[in-house]
């Protein structure tokens, strides 16, 4: 896609949390005891993820992914689940796309929701795929063993915790470069018999935890609140540079007989500053311009 202001596609369908996956090894995994997942081999079932993209309050594009998962075990007998992507549909104000052949070339990668699984992003060879893939673990990651949110018992419960995670998102080809780093809050908003709700904010840490590409970069896109991400991307031999702050928050359902997502929903805000036209030492752009994204995503389970 190319407009006044070049975003590539692969933006446009990247998550704003891209890397929570694989953060949390200082941590010890714990199942929980009040929805713990509960996998039986060959079980396959599927889900739906709808994304919705503004730029500056504007409607850019609307995607929708549905993944097939069927639960398999490891070498060491640890379950997994097996993803498949199976369709993808974008649409935006120009045009539909049926991008059903980009979703089917991703090959299958495994999550888990069990204490002794991990639920890492997968190394990405199709990088329209990126956001797709990223935003699905990220659900996973929100209610995992390894977020420790499983350790909450009851309505009211939260946690803190301690330490910010940071992540690389770069993928070589349409991002040249990128981070972000967030802190993360966790809490129960209601228990029933049949479900839990979940709610995971990740946030602007209250101390840096990045280095800029330059100085400048450190100064707040918004009043008050750090940046806490940046990056790079190519533009007609040159490059574009991101920068600003990102916050996200997923309320999750989850079923307690067997520990599945049932559904979910993710707020996804960057208020950013983009640098056009910066030469290969990120400096001499030719425009600034604030770049703010809001992305609303809906996971359902079919």
């Amino acid at each position: 896609m190319r407009t006044r202001f070049y975003v590539s596609r692969s933006l446009l369908l990247l998550a704003g949390i891209f890397i929570v996956t694989g953060l949390f090894a200082q941590d010890k995994a714990v199942a929980g005891k009040l929805f713990p997942r509960k996998y039986k081999v060959g079980d396959t079932y599927r889900y739906r993820l709808t994304t919705e993209q503004l730029y500056n309050g504007k409607w850019n594009a609307t995607t929708i992914v549905v993944m097939e998962l069927k639960v398999v075990l490891d070498s060491t007998g640890v379950p997994y689940d097996e993803v498949y992507s199976v369709s993808q549909m974008v649409y935006t104000p120009k045009d539909t796309t049926n991008a059903d052949g980009e979703a089917r070339a991703v090959k299958p990668y495994r999550i888990s929701l069990h204490p002794a699984g991990t639920v890492d992003i997968p190394k990405i060879d199709v990088p329209g795929m990126t956001g797709p893939i990223t935003d699905f673990i990220t659900f996973f990651v929100a209610v995992s063993p390894q977020s420790r949110i499983t350790t909450l018992e009851k309505k009211g419960d939260s946690l803190i915790k301690k330490e910010t995670v940071k992540g690389n998102f770069a993928n070589g080809k349409s991002i040249l470069y990128g981070e972000d780093c967030l802190a993360i809050k966790g809490y129960i908003t209601d228990v029933t018999n049949a479900s839990v709700k979940l709610r995971t904010v990740f946030l602007p840490p209250t101390q840096p935890c990045l280095s800029f590409l330059s100085d400048d970069m450190n100064t707040a896109v918004t009043t008050d609140v750090l940046n806490n991400f940046q990056m790079v991307q190519p533009a007609g031999g040159k490059v574009n540079v991101l920068f600003g702050n990102e916050v996200f928050t997923i309320n999750s359902v989850v079923s307690r007989k067997d520990g599945k997502i049932t559904g979910a929903e993710m707020s996804n805000t960057l208020h950013l500053k983009m640098r056009m036209g910066c030469d290969s030492a990120y400096k001499n752009h030719q425009m600034e311009v604030p770049f703010h994204i809001q992305r609303n995503l809906k996971l359902e389970l079919l």
